[in-house]
């Protein structure tokens, strides 16, 4: 399971690196809502995952 959930991040955090350097990207994620939904999913992932990991990190040093 959590194989699969780092996965899942390393996918978020390859859409944004791609999202970040494609300007043809960008624009169909403006223009279209499914894209600009699809967006905003991965970006809670990406941000949910970064944050995760902060809070496991956090456990082990202080448990």
């Amino acid at each position: 399971m959590r194989k699969i959930s780092y996965l899942i991040w390393a996918l978020a955090l390859l859409y944004f690196i791609i999202y970040a350097t494609s300007q043809p990207l960008r624009q169909a994620v403006n223009q279209n809502s499914s894209l600009a939904i699809l967006h905003g999913g991965l970006g809670i992932i990406f941000i949910g995952g970064i944050l995760g990991f902060i809070l496991l990190r956090l456990w082990r040093v202080f448990h």
